[in-house]
């Protein structure tokens, strides 16, 4: 990205505006603010087993989108604005992943809990019976 300074006498604060600005549009604010959490995801066979870490994070405020061959996790939003804060590093527009599954999984199995910051998503495989022609 280029960033031009309009001659002011400090080019560092358009920059600083031009930012601003842009981190106002809903999309760019949301893959650019949101946190990425880790995660480790385990074949168990008939299921797959995904683990992800939430701190911080009330199940009340997670989502959970299952497709064919993934799963997304998304957070709300911190709405913590009362306060005024000299340094914040910790997420602020919560956390987004989507998560690529191996083999296609069935939608309606999913099943998840949240306990000690660790969202444990369990979603089983989908099978498909081999035609066989004779």
């Amino acid at each position: 990205m280029q960033c031009r300074t309009s001659g002011t006498e400090n080019p560092g604060q358009d920059a600083h505006d031009i930012l601003g600005r842009l981190l106002t549009l809903p999309s760019l604010r949301f893959s650019v603010l949101r946190q990425s959490p880790a995660v480790d995801m385990i074949d168990e066979g008939r299921s797959m087993h995904i683990l992800v870490d939430l701190p911080g994070v009330n199940e009340s405020e997670i989502q959970v989108h299952v497709g064919t061959y993934s799963i997304s996790v998304l957070t709300s939003e911190d709405t913590d604005t009362g306060r005024k804060y000299y340094y914040r590093e910790r997420a602020v527009a919560g956390y987004y992943k989507s998560i690529p599954m191996p083999a296609e999984v069935d939608a309606q199995s999913v099943r998840f809990h949240l306990s000690n910051g660790t969202l444990d998503i369990t979603v089983d495989k989908r099978f498909h019976k081999s035609s066989h022609i004779q």
